[in-house]
């Protein structure tokens, strides 16, 4: 019987990761869908340039406004349960710089 407090086990994993070229250019992550359960995981890139953020949020404007937004320092991540990764959208501080994102999924 399945556990109605913890989501059955994935079946695989999907991730990927994005090159920000421009300063608080907002862009928005791929078309992905997350799993009732399971979260996305959004991580600045560990080699991004130190004192430079990535900016997440929900939307264009907010993603290119530190008021409005969360900044990842390099290596930092967060989880998101949300039902798909292109409701995020990220901007960088410094230019280039990566993020990455990992989720984990079901078979259809």
């Amino acid at each position: 019987m399945a556990d109605p407090y913890y989501p059955s086990n994935a079946d695989r994993v999907s991730g990927g990761r994005l090159q920000l070229t421009g300063v608080l250019q907002a862009v928005k992550l791929p078309d992905l869908s997350i799993p009732d359960g399971f979260a996305l995981v959004i991580k600045s890139h560990p080699t991004n340039p130190i004192g430079g953020f990535i900016l997440v949020a929900s939307s264009k404007t907010d993603a290119t406004n530190q008021d409005t937004s969360w900044p990842l320092i390099p290596g930092e991540s967060i989880a998101y349960k949300i039902k798909n990764a292109s409701s995020i959208y990220v901007a960088a501080t410094v230019a280039p710089a990566y993020v990455s994102w990992t989720v984990e999924q079901r078979s259809s």
